[in-house]
């Protein structure tokens, strides 16, 4: 549920069922590629076409992670 409003007096959720694809290219410096369909619901059900989205990259920022070495040292 979600909604986009200027203050919680013009709050009115709505709701939408969708599903996603991820996968990530390690090759690319670990680019994921997602895309993402959504319906929304209303109470005469699922109202299509609905919206698909397509991009390279995560919705939200990730922390940077370093990369394992492929040199391990191991210490008795």
């Amino acid at each position: 549920m979600a909604d986009a409003f200027d203050g919680f007096r013009d709050l009115h959720l709505r709701h939408g069922v969708g599903l996603g694809l991820r996968t990530v290219f390690p090759q690319a410096e670990r680019i994921v590629f997602r895309a993402d369909y959504g319906v929304p619901v209303t109470s005469r059900g699922l109202t299509f076409p609905g919206s698909l989205f397509i991009a390279f990259g995560q919705a939200f920022a990730m922390p940077g992670l370093p990369s394992p070495s492929l040199e391990t040292e191991y210490r008795e």
